[in-house]
């Protein structure tokens, strides 16, 4: 059994750091989409999609995932409380 606990280990690990690698490029783009758009030579829908790829990405990763769980969780916590005051001021 450790066999296949250390296998499935080590197919996560690839996955994340290709995220990284992702991440790290699209910060770069959009550094040199930032400074093009300084010195006038790229445009607004340049910067703009730069900026979104960033965030796309940004939000894939692992960090992100964790993020849109905890904002899920919240969100299911405070509908049920919702429904339970709900439930209180109709009896």
């Amino acid at each position: 059994m450790p066999r296949a606990q250390s296998s499935l280990a080590g197919a996560t690990r690839p996955r994340s750091n290709a995220a990284k690698v992702n991440l790290d490029l699209a910060k770069q783009n959009l550094k040199r989409q930032q400074e093009l758009w300084k010195d006038g030579l790229t445009t607004r829908e340049a910067l703009e999609r730069a900026q979104n790829e960033r965030g796309r990405v940004r939000e894939a990763g692992p960090a992100g995932r964790a993020s849109r769980r905890s904002r899920r969780a919240s969100s299911r916590s405070s509908r049920k409380q919702a429904g339970l005051a709900d439930a209180r001021s109709t009896t």
